[in-house]
């Protein structure tokens, strides 16, 4: 949320008629999070769901975090609720070592989830990947989506991945 004070980790919505003039939407879409790095995708059914790291259970070995979280909404993306549980919690070991970072999700032509995010390892941030066939219960793809990202030694990295409208697959 923008200028509120005590309550920074309510989500705020802005509006616009033609994507370039934006307006702030009255209350909260949803609060008690920060959400950082959040996304929001629109599941197959036509209700939303919005993924985030999960700052509140604070950082591993002061890098990554420990968790991956979610909340659905069925009115269109105006209000959300907690989903239990965590989607991806972090592993301890190889690319996870020191967290994860940076969580997005695509949903795929099949209506199944690929989830991006970083792994914090002992060197750098590297991208990994997880899916699932119902966005809330997430299984560790093998092997590493991106190796190195910049700059490697002062950040895990963030990644922005998105399907065009060929069903290419781009990762910034």
């Amino acid at each position: 949320a923008v200028d509120e004070g005590d309550n920074w980790n309510g989500m705020v919505s802005w509006i616009s008629d033609d994507g370039l003039q934006f307006t702030q939407e009255a209350g909260y879409r949803f609060e008690g999070y920060s959400l950082f790095q959040h996304c929001v995708v629109r599941n197959p059914d036509g209700s939303w769901r919005m993924y985030w790291l999960d700052q509140k259970q604070g950082f591993i070995n002061n890098k990554g975090n420990k968790a991956i979280k979610s909340a659905l909404s069925i009115d269109g993306g105006w209000s959300f609720t907690l989903d239990a549980g965590e989607r991806l919690a972090y592993s301890g070991a190889g690319y996870e070592l020191n967290g994860i970072w940076s969580c997005k999700v695509v949903v795929l032509p099949n209506g199944s989830f690929r989830m991006y995010y970083t792994g914090y390892g002992a060197d750098h941030g590297r991208t990994l990947s997880a899916l699932s066939s119902n966005g809330l219960d997430f299984e560790r793809e093998d092997g590493v989506r991106l190796d190195v990202m910049c700059p490697p030694d002062d950040s895990p990295g963030n990644i922005s991945p998105l399907i065009d409208a060929l069903g290419v697959y781009h990762t910034f």
